[in-house]
Order: structure tokens, then sequence, then C-alpha cells
């Protein structure tokens, strides 16, 4: 009998943000890929819709104050919306966090140190001699059966804080010190360096457990470690006239100078811990600290690991598999993320979703392919089949061709972006597509790919350490596997020779990297295209501002101004920090996310309030700004690049890495300068739909017939069809 089906993700009435599903259900157990133009929904459907929901399964299971704290988030405006298990979000454009490396955005981190410290045994920290940790019955069999017959002196070293008497006391009679053994009541104090004589003895079979008794007095007494003097003709110290050796036993890792070192753990090899630290430093594998270890390869330290050792060790051993699988074999594991390539860095981000362990859930995948290579989807495809034959359940949000038509059901949302988006457009096996009229996706599904032309190697180059081929007035693509470091390497050098003067040809140079803008909450796309303050004098020049006495200062979000709401900042929005999740944000309960005091929100131009202006679409904005050239012609700029439906008044730190680019790259249209500007633009069509790359490459067409060079990485196929010249680098 086969196992019942589970029944599918319905959602019913959907109305977030620009979404407007009526109807729509998502089989659980295999791959759904849901397409469209940028701004047609997608990220809101696997964010605020599906995302949101599935965190609702793991918040059931808290404790009854979690819950109302939780509850406060905001719940998708719907109809309907079940059969939603819990979810995991798989998001490789989040920017790395301090300290983190490859491993941990491989997900290898808490694995690698688990492994480290199963394997780890205590070095001094200082020689990196290996402390052997043994019991005193133990060290007793092996001194016998390694020196029969040998005279011996049992001690430990004196604690400086006790006094001869305090031993004497104890039960003990006779110290050791520079050449020579004492009575400790002969002693008023103990020299420095002193030990505490337990026994004297010979070593063989009949007084093993005497021995091993005297051994287990000198190591409670001397907190873990006590010494064997052993009498022998090459020993290095002079004792009462005579040649001794030492034998030094530890019951616990301590050191010469007494410290204990706590118990290899997992936390102790954290990035939060002090990489100072005695104890990390004196654990070690095959002599090893830990922050040698993680300079190792995957492929390095794979080989080196042994295959009978602890579960964490064989787990390490899969995760290192599974980083190989994605072209990361060579890379150190210790490798700051922030010097990772983005497409590596999104590898890595792709190979911590194959975990085994995750079952049962809705794994939500936003852009995964966005700048990858061409066999990095045969590997994404890979990683969906284990997933779901894992039991999960996976939706990604994507255009391009490879994964379209690897989905068991294919959702294209649109047909335009913003208000004019969010609909099911089709919901069905891709081959039915072809069906479906004012379907964008279907005629690029149907036909191949544009053929790249054959092109000769730009004979110009940059005046850059790699003497980089380009075409002036023209769009040169650098693609392969370097292609993205020679693009960052490109930019430091026109950077610093820009800053004294020129760079080849041009005056000007501007880079967009698939980067966040900013990190400010209150910094807006109007803010960054520099116009916000436009806005702000267009509304203190009114006559019910100028008769409350409101200057530009009262429509600011900056810090000073007094016209922000008081509770929110200015953001529009109240975080509360979770220990555990990811922090709680939800509408400021005083403005409502307006993000101004009722006062401010009372001045109109045109109908609207400076939060209803800022609402307004890039593509709202044109008309709006009639009589004001520069708002005007930068808010067409932006929706000139394919980001129309983008509001205004949008916080900048929320925009993807690509669509930040491309506000860059808008800015740089509108602006008009006269003088020559070579723009580099780190994998702009990744994640693109076709219909988005063309319009891209309308916008390149545009930049290069005023006069300016576009160098770009990537390889999306409209792109190679639109480029004057491709560059393979690596």
């Amino acid at each position: 009998m086969s196992a019942p089906t589970a029944p599918p993700i319905r959602l019913r009435g959907v109305r977030v943000r620009a979404l407007r599903i009526d109807a729509l259900d998502l089989p659980r157990g295999g791959l759904t890929v849901v397409a469209g133009v940028s701004g047609s929904g997608k990220s809101t459907l696997l964010r605020d819709v599906l995302h949101a929901e599935g965190q609702r399964r793991y918040v059931a299971a808290l404790s009854a104050s979690a819950r109302r704290l939780l509850e406060r988030r905001e719940r998708p405006d719907a109809d309907e919306i079940s059969g939603v298990p819990p979810a995991i979000l798989v998001d490789p454009d989040q920017p790395p966090g301090r300290g983190e490396t490859l491993a941990d955005r491989a997900g290898l981190g808490d694995v690698l140190r688990t492994a480290f410290a199963a394997l780890a045994t205590p070095h001094d920290p200082t020689t990196g001699a290996p402390l052997a940790v043994t019991r005193a019955d133990l060290a007793a069999a092996d001194l016998i059966a390694a020196r029969p017959n040998a005279r011996g002196q049992i001690a430990f070293p004196a604690d400086a804080a006790l006094s001869a008497d305090a031993y004497r006391g104890a039960g003990f009679n006779r110290y050791l010190a520079d050449a020579a053994t004492g009575r400790l009541e002969d002693a008023e104090t103990l020299p420095s360096g002193a030990e505490i004589i337990v026994d004297r003895v010979k070593l063989s079979a009949d007084a093993a457990d005497r021995i091993g008794e005297s051994l287990a007095a000198a190591l409670r007494f001397g907190g873990g470690r006590a010494t064997v003097w052993l009498e022998t003709e090459e020993g290095p110290r002079t004792i009462d006239g005579k040649r001794w050796a030492p034998h030094v036993v530890r019951d616990r890792p301590v050191l010469d100078d007494g410290t204990v070192l706590p118990p290899a753990t997992p936390r102790l090899f954290s990035p939060s811990f002090d990489r100072k630290d005695v104890a990390r430093r004196a654990y070690r594998v095959d002599g090893q600290t830990w922050d040698r270890w993680v300079e190792r390869s995957a492929a390095d330290l794979r080989t080196e690991l042994p295959a009978d050792g602890p579960p964490a060790v064989a787990a390490l051993a899969a995760a290192l598999e599974r980083l190989a699988n994605w072209g990361l074999a060579d890379r150190p594991l210790g490798e700051p993320a922030a010097a990772l390539s983005r497409a590596d860095d999104r590898r890595a981000a792709l190979a911590a979703a194959a975990d085994p362990g995750v079952r049962g859930l809705l794994v939500l995948l936003d852009a995964p392919l966005a700048g990858l290579e061409e066999a990095d989807g045969e590997r994404f495809l890979a990683l969906c089949r284990s997933l779901t034959d894992g039991g999960n359940t996976v939706v990604a949000a994507g255009s391009e061709s490879t994964l379209c038509r690897a989905a068991a059901l294919l959702v294209e949302l649109g047909p335009g972006a913003g208000p004019e988006g969010g609909r099911v457009l089709f919901a069905g096996p891709p081959g039915e597509i072809g069906t479906v009229d004012g379907s964008l996706l279907a005629p690029y599904l149907r036909a191949d790919p544009p053929p790249v032309p054959s092109r000769p190697a730009p004979s110009t180059t940059l005046p850059d350490a790699d003497r980089t081929p380009f075409v002036p007035r023209g769009l040169t693509l650098l693609v392969g596997p370097d292609a993205d470091r020679r693009l960052h390497a490109l930019a430091d050098a026109a950077t610093a020779a820009t800053a004294d003067g020129r760079f080849g040809a041009f005056g000007a140079v501007l880079f967009g990297p698939r980067a966040p803008l900013t990190n400010s909450p209150r910094s807006t796309v109007a803010t960054f295209l520099g116009f916000f303050g436009e806005i702000r004098d267009l509304f203190a020049s009114t006559p019910e501002a100028k008769l409350r006495g409101f200057g530009p200062g009262h429509f600011s979000l900056a810090g000073a101004s007094p016209g922000r709401c008081p509770l929110c900042e200015g953001t529009g929005t109240v975080t509360t920090p979770m220990q555990f999740l990811p922090d709680l944000t939800a509408t400021c309960p005083e403005c409502g996310g307006d993000r101004f005091k009722p006062e401010i929100l009372a001045i109109r131009v045109r109908g609207l309030s400076i939060a209803g202006t800022l609402n307004l679409t890039a593509a709202e904005a044109v008309p709006f700004f009639r009589g004001r050239p520069k708002p005007r012609a930068r808010a067409a700029a932006v929706r000139d690049v394919g980001l129309g439906h983008v509001t205004i008044g949008r916080a900048a730190k929320t925009l993807s890495d690509g669509e930040g680019q491309r506000l860059r790259l808008a800015k740089t249209l509108a602006a008009r300068t006269a003088a020559a500007t070579l723009i580099l633009l780190e994998a702009p069509a990744a994640g693109l739909h076709p219909a988005d790359a063309e319009r891209l490459g309308g916008v390149f067409e545009r930049l290069t017939e005023n006069g300016h060079a576009v160098i770009a990485s990537g390889s999306h196929p409209r792109l190679r069809a639109a480029a004057d010249a491709e560059v393979r680098v690596g």
C-alpha cells in the first residue's frame, strides 16, 4: 500500500504587496519554480507569504510567553493559507557577518568545530609538546614496565601560598628544592619552585598498588600534575649527589604553570572566543591548532580525517564532500567570507542547503542561480533532487531556463512589475506554458538561447596590471571563473588612479558591486538618487507649511528632524530583538508605517502627503514631478533600468543586490555627464528574467552611445548576445 500523499500548500485570496493570487496549489515533496519579471512578486511569495506562514509551525511549539511575543508579527493578508510545513529560507544574498568564514557560509562551522573538539588533544601552547593525560594506576604500571627496579621519588609542585607547616599537617615530611631534599620540619619557608615529596619507591610489580596510591595523592595535591623523579646516570638534574630524570604525570590537561585547561568543546573554537586564549592554542589535531587547521582546504582536510573516527568526524567528511561538489574543494575553510566572490559565496550558501539532516521542511530558495555558471545549474538540480528525496518541499524563485524546465510545477507571475504584476499567469507543468496567452516566459523557453557571435578580441586595453582588453563606447563582457575577481581588481586600480587624475581615457569610474547600497535604515531610493532634498523643499514651500513654520528639516528622516515619528525614528517599523530567531519587525503602531508625525502628514502637494509621495513608484513619480527636472529625470532613469515598480521612499537597504546595482546605473544614466565614464558592473544580469536582461542591454546601448564604456561580468545568454566583446578570465 502506497503512502498517503500530503495535501498541497493552498493559497486563496492572497493580497500581500503587489501579489493578487486568487487560487494556487503547490504540491508537497517536489520542486516548484516561481518565475516572472523583476518586481512581479516572486520574492514576496517566498518571503512574506510562504516563509512567514512556515515559521508559525515552529512558533506553535514555543512557550506561551514566546508565542505572545511572536504573535505581534503581521499575518499575510489572505483568505486562506494552509498546508505549509515548517520553512527555512536560503538567502544567498544575505551579507556575511563579522568574522564569518567560508566554512560558516557553507554550514560547516558547527560540524567543523565539533569534529575538531572530538579529535583534539592537549599540548603545551608554547613548545607544542603533547600533554599526555592518564590515570594514576595506569601511569604506575607504565613506569614499572619501562623502568623495572629503578629508584623513584614521587612529588608534586608546592603551592607558594601554603607554608611548610601546612604540608607537615597534611602528613608530608620532605621536600625537594634545587639540588637537594630536605625535611619540612627544618624549613621556615619553602624555596621558590619547591616540590613536596609524597613517597620514595622502587619500581616493581610488588609495589604497584603503593606506587599508584602515592601517584594519586600527588596528583590530588598537585592540581592534576605530579613528577616521578627516576634515578639514572643520564638524568639532567643532580639531587643529593645523584642524577635524576623527571617523568611528568597528568590526570587532567594542566600546564606546567598550574593552569588547568577546560574541556575541548566546540564553543572554545567559535568566532566569538578569544583567539589568544591559552586553551584555544593548546588543543591540537596532528600538531595543528584550530586556526591552522581551518587554513586547510576541504580537499586536504578530507584526506587526513580518520576513517574510524567519532560520529562528528563522519559528519564533517560528508559536509566537506558537499562543499567539494560545488567546486570549492581547494579554498581554505577559514577564508573570510567577505573575501569570496559573489559567485563562490552563493555556491557556499547552496552547499549549506544540502545538509542531509534537513527533512520534512519547506525549503525556499530566492534567486539561487543568480550570477552562477551553467555547470552550477546541474549541481543545483542535484541539490533539489536530494532535498525532495529527503521528504522536503522545494520552492525556488528564478527565470533561468534550466531551472524552469526541471520544475514539477512552474508558476509564472506577472505580467509586469509592481501594481502591473503579482497575478498568476500560469501554473502547471513547464511543457504546457506555451499554450498560455500573455506569458512573457513562454517564448524564451520555447526558443534556444541566442547564439554568441564570434568577435575578435579588443585591441584597446586599460592601464591596470592585467591590461584588460575593452571596447571604448561599447559593452565588454568578462566571463569565466575569475571574472568577478578581475572586475574587483580593475575597480581598485581605477579608483586609485582617478583619485589623482584620469584612468586611461576616462575621467570618472562607476563601480557597481553586487552589494548593499547602505546600512542606514532611513536612507531611501530618493536619498540615494539625490532628490529627497527637492521633495523636502517642495513640501516646505506650500502655504500650509509656511503658516505652521515647517521648514525642509521637518520633512526629513534624519536624526535631527522634528517631524519624523519619535517611536520608529522615521523607519516606519519597530524591531524586537530575538535571541535565537531573526529579529521581529512590525509596522510602527504610532505612525502606521508613514514615518512622520500627524501634523507633517497633513501638508499636501497635489493631493498627496509626504508619506504618499514617498509611496509613489518610480513610474508614478515621473508625471508627479512635472516641472521638477531633477527628480523627474532620476525617477525616469529608475523606470528605464527596469525598476519602475520600486517606490522612491523604499528603504535602500531592503533592495536586493541586483536592484541596488541597477539603481547605481540609473544614477549614472540620469547624470548626463559630459566626461567619459568607465562603468564596471558585477554580474548585472544575474537572476534576471530574459525580458529584463534585454531591457538592460538597451540601457547599456544608451550609455555607450553617450560615450561611456561598460565592462560587466556574467554569463547571461541575453547579455552575451548583446556584448560588443567577450573576454574570458580564468
